[in-house]
């Protein structure tokens, strides 16, 4: 007798093998806990069928349900919500973006969590399963292409029914706005050059590099002309907009001069210039401190406007701002208003309800009464100030565009008694494409691990004895596979942002507001000093980041450079036109312009030069040049690692901080290219760069070319230049 384990063995229900007495009678894995009840209580083919049919039925109606929501929503946006409530249920409309999201993400998660439900039940029935596709019959083969095209089809479906498909393109733009209380410190306001506060405008530029909001509104700035826009906001990304105060936007009160502040004030407006979008400053009526931009994408126009109030103003200023207001709805078309700004309307409890409406300020009731009569909607109900009062405000004309309006109470832009105040305008745009590269982080590189591995190759064997092409291929071969494996490589989206503010700083600031966020929590005196002794590193990791972003050892010079950087940066020219011409023929391709740059430099040079001179070889070993591994290693260790790489692609970090390892190689390199007589391509060829020189632009006769070479050529230039000098030094006749 045996136990069942070893018959079921013998037998073949658990393994693919021939065992024991030679016929299996099942093929294909079954799990252990496999239940053979199912398989007698299916009993026949038909029965297979059914359970097949059903699990069909069940999906495609699902598939049906996935395509009627969401054409419904793209029909209606709030098709879907004003259904379910329409049952019974008290449900708020929502903006087109987030129904069709819900109605896509529910009935998709359903979809999935079917299909899995309904593979488990066929797995379990695989015997019968087996038994119905070793079927020959015409309906079961249709059944088995139905089955087959259930992951086609749901791939179909995602893709017919995907938000981001139907609009391609961001759905809204991200705005943030809070009044900063100053960004130069209150004993600076008098000077005529005052001093920024450099903390804040490290937060603010911090802000700008981690959330990235697509508009940035400011109050209460209190810069002016002196200050430049690129030292508020050193992202090059923003097209800043500013209306500093003056005597225009804050007249002084005769009768009262004890409300006009001289110094202060002011709103700022930045706009991402990556949005697809035309930009147009609006003028605005005198009076009042208030700066609006409209925004154009196809036939829709929407205006940002930002209003700072100073508290104690009179029904004049009130008027001039709604009469600028007013010059807004001028037009054909209607535009679509947003207001954001600190309106210091503090007798205003948002919202509005009729026990709210006593005590109201006679002025403040003025600017309620105006923003009813102009179609405004207040969409902050929350306080923004530290005191519990609301005194930013969010207006709009189409409130409907306006979602996921947010209060933040625990992560400032900057320092200051305001909260931060975001939302999302519902806008399909597209944001300008930009061209993305992989370089080197240096920052990250491993130069011991790299030096070591370099030491360890065996150089003799990929350099001597063979032509010069074939050994500078294996001395680029095995370099950039070692520093691949040593410098990891990051992606630049663009040359936008801050080139100082990298992972130390994004650090320092996310552990700034960390502890902000737990002072705003528990307001103790540990936590108060935790977040002034953050706040205080964040500020001297900047510094020290800018500070070695403008000056370095290996490059004297790097200052001038970033200067003039920044100059072309902030100039509206590009540095080609759009067309140019030569000889009468225009181009506009980069394509067709880097031709004639090519054929108007190749022009200017002159042919080969033939000299019928006598030259005796005889004695050739006075020609003889030692290519000492010691010399290049110091000129590799004093090269200025900031100078372009040639078309090898080789940076000057690599040879300089790689000179002890590779200084060996390169003599054997430098001493097969000059015995040979022959120089590597990459050695010959440079990547050139047009310069313009005088005159118009658009002719390309006005540029000069300069040739961007291999920074390792150049160090084989300079051996021979320095060998060749030695050797003519005594034939030389000096000039007297």
């Amino acid at each position: 007798m045996i136990d069942i384990s070893t018959y079921r063995t013998r037998i073949g229900c658990f393994n693919n093998r021939k065992v024991g007495w030679g016929k299996k009678l099942v093929t294909g894995y079954i799990p252990q806990s496999f239940n053979y009840d199912y398989v007698r209580g299916m009993g026949s083919t038909e029965q297979v069928l059914y359970y097949i049919s059903c699990i069909l039925f069940g999906y495609f109606y699902f598939v049906f349900l996935s395509i009627i929501v969401s054409l419904s929503t793209v029909v209606s946006p709030n098709g879907l919500y004003s259904c379910l409530g329409s049952l019974g249920g008290s449900v708020h409309s929502m903006p087109f973006e987030s129904s069709l999201s819900v109605s896509f993400l529910c009935t998709f998660y359903i979809r999935v969590s079917y299909f899995c439900l309904a593979s488990n039940v066929l797995l379990r029935h695989i015997c019968s399963l087996k038994l119905l596709f070793s079927s020959r019959k015409r309906s079961e083969k249709f059944l088995k292409f139905l089955i087959a095209s259930l992951s086609l089809l749901n791939f179909l479906l995602i893709g017919f029914c995907n938000p981001s498909m139907l609009n391609p393109g961001p759905n809204s733009l991200s705005v943030s706005f809070q009044n900063v209380q100053g960004l130069i410190p209150f004993s600076q306001l008098g000077k005529s050059q005052p001093k920024l506060d450099q903390t804040k405008i490290f937060e603010l530029n911090a802000y700008l590099n981690t959330k990235k909001p697509d508009i940035l509104v400011l109050n209460e700035t209190w810069l002016n002309k002196s200050v430049k826009d690129g030292e508020v906001i050193g992202n090059h990304e923003y097209d800043v907009y500013r209306n500093d105060r003056s005597e225009v936007t804050h007249p002084a009160d005769p009768s009262n001069p004890k409300k006009f502040r001289k110094f202060g004030g002011g709103v700022l407006i930045a706009v991402r210039s990556s949005i697809d979008a035309s930009l147009k400053r609006l003028c605005m009526r005198r009076g009042a401190e208030i700066l609006a931009v409209e925004l154009t994408v196809g036939i829709n126009k929407y205006v940002f406007c930002t209003v700072y109030r100073v508290g104690n103003l009179g029904e004049t200023n009130h008027q001039s701002i709604v009469d600028s207001i007013k010059s807004m709805y001028d037009g054909r078309n209607l535009r679509k208003v947003f207001i954001i700004g600190d309106l210091n309307l503090s007798s205003i409890n948002w919202p509005q309800t009729e026990n709210t409406q006593e005590n109201i300020d006679r002025i403040d009731q003025l600017f309620v009464d105006s923003f009813s009569e102009l179609g405004l909607h207040q969409c902050v109900m929350e306080p923004t100030h530290v005191k519990g009062r609301t005194l930013d405000i969010v207006l709009t004309n189409f409130r409907t565009l306006v979602s996921e309006v947010k209060v933040d109470k625990f992560e400032n832009i900057c320092k200051s008694d305001h909260f931060p105040v975001s939302f999302k305008v519902n806008v399909s745009t597209k944001n300008k494409k930009a061209s993305k590269r992989k370089i080197y982080n240096f920052k990250r590189a491993s130069w011991d691990r790299l030096n070591d591995d370099l030491g360890r190759v065996p150089w003799d064997g990929l350099i001597d004895c063979t032509d010069p092409e074939v050994a500078w291929k294996n001395f680029k071969t095995v370099l950039f596979a070692l520093v691949d494996k040593h410098i990891p490589k990051i992606t630049v989206k663009n040359d936008f942002d801050a080139p100082w503010f990298d992972a130390e700083c994004y650090e320092a600031y996310r552990s700034k507001e960390r502890a902000h966020k737990r002072f705003k929590l528990d307001s103790s005196l540990a936590n108060d000093l935790k977040r002034n002794s953050t706040r205080s590193h964040f500020k001297h990791v900047c510094n020290k980041k800018m500070r070695d972003n403008l000056y370095n050892s290996d490059d004297p010079a790097l200052i001038t450079k970033k200067f003039w950087a920044h100059v072309k940066s902030k100039s509206k020219n590009h540095r080609l036109p759009e067309c140019m011409s030569l000889n009468g023929i225009f181009r506009n391709s980069p394509l067709d312009k880097a031709n004639l740059f090519n054929s108007y430099f190749f022009d200017q040079f002159s042919g080969a030069s033939n000299y019928d001179i006598s030259i005796d070889w005889t004695d050739d070993s006075l020609f003889d040049i030692d290519f000492d591994a010691l010399e290049i290693k110091g000129l590799l260790s004093d090269m200025n690692s900031n100078k372009a790489c040639g078309p090898d692609g080789i940076h000057g970090k690599i040879l300089k901080q790689c000179a002890v390892s590779l200084a060996h190689p390169l003599s054997m390199l430098f001493r097969l290219s000059y015995n040979c007589g022959s120089l590597p391509k990459d050695w010959r060829v440079a990547n050139v760069v047009p310069v313009h020189k005088k005159g118009s632009k658009d002719n390309i006769e006005n540029y000069r070319p300069i040739s961007l070479t291999s920074l390792v050529m150049k160090t084989f230039e300079k051996i021979l230049k320095k060998e060749k000098s030695t050797d003519c030094d005594s034939a030389l006749i000096p000039l007297l």
